[in-house]
């Protein structure tokens, strides 16, 4: 947020991020910033913005990365359609798309491949890295969703725990059948 901050300086912009994110805290003190949404393919109502700051994670679970190359896609081709065209299409929601605006226009991306991919689409581009220090911010090393079970033997034990507790609901529900055969 501050390397976004420090290159437009005063300029108003449009900027996206990922849903979870509180558009509250995310430039709070800028009322000029103006938040896309993540899809906001065919917008017309952002074209005042000459900067866009693409700042959202496009990334599938392992298993939909998994089923797509299944299907025959590389990974490569995988996040060129789930990432490089949604940040492509964000992108083209401000000023850039208008033809008749000439002013110069700036589009701040959090990764080399998606800058030079939209490099290569627009003619005349530069590109150059912003001067971010993360200082002591550690990045962390592990990924995932965080354990819910400190070892295998305690998953295991809530795995049966659960199934048992499921066969005594259902044993639960079983109402024997009175001398007619009907119940009362």
């Amino acid at each position: 947020m501050e390397a976004v901050e420090s290159q437009v300086g005063q300029a108003p912009f449009a900027w996206v991020a990922n849903k979870d994110t509180d558009g509250a805290e995310l430039f709070s003190s800028r009322p000029d910033a103006a938040r896309l949404p993540n899809n906001s393919h065919g917008l017309n109502g952002f074209q005042q913005y000459e900067t866009v700051a693409f700042l959202a994670a496009r990334n599938l679970t392992p298993a939909q990365g998994k089923f797509l190359q299944w299907c025959g896609l590389s990974a490569n081709d995988v996040r060129t359609a789930t990432y490089y065209h949604a940040a492509y299409q964000a992108v083209m929601r401000g000023a850039i798309r208008d033809p008749d605006n000439l002013n110069p226009k700036q589009v701040i991306v959090p990764d080399r491949g998606l800058a030079d991919y939209l490099g290569n689409i627009f003619d005349g581009a530069t590109i150059r890295r912003l001067n971010v220090e993360f200082g002591s911010t550690a990045i962390a090393a592990t990924r995932g969703r965080p354990r819910e079970h400190a070892d295998h033997a305690v998953r295991k034990r809530a795995w049966r725990e659960r199934q048992s507790e499921g066969r005594r609901r259902e044993q639960s529900q079983v109402v024997p059948d009175n001398d007619a055969g009907l119940q009362t």
